[in-house]
């Protein structure tokens, strides 16, 4: 099977300081919202896509897609995912 990656930029992104941690937040993915044209194509994201996915795995935030660089992690508890 092959493996299709893409990625997308996220919007509406939020970094600010909060009892000296560095906090960054945003929208990785928005529900019902259909976005605009990425690569000929649209794609709609339903409630609950991610679910299993977050419940099963260590999700990672990293920059630049390098895990060299991580943000934080949902196992560690410093990425929260709503």
């Amino acid at each position: 099977m092959k493996l299709e990656q893409r990625q997308s930029p996220i919007s509406d992104l939020d970094i600010r300081t909060n009892n000296g941690k560095m906090q960054i937040g945003g929208y990785a993915a928005r529900f019902h919202k259909l976005p605009m044209p990425l690569w000929g194509f649209r794609e709609q994201i339903q409630p609950g896509a991610f679910s299993k996915s977050i419940q099963e795995n260590n999700i990672k935030a990293l920059w630049n897609h390098d895990s060299n660089y991580p943000l934080g992690s949902s196992k560690s508890g410093s990425l929260r995912l709503q």
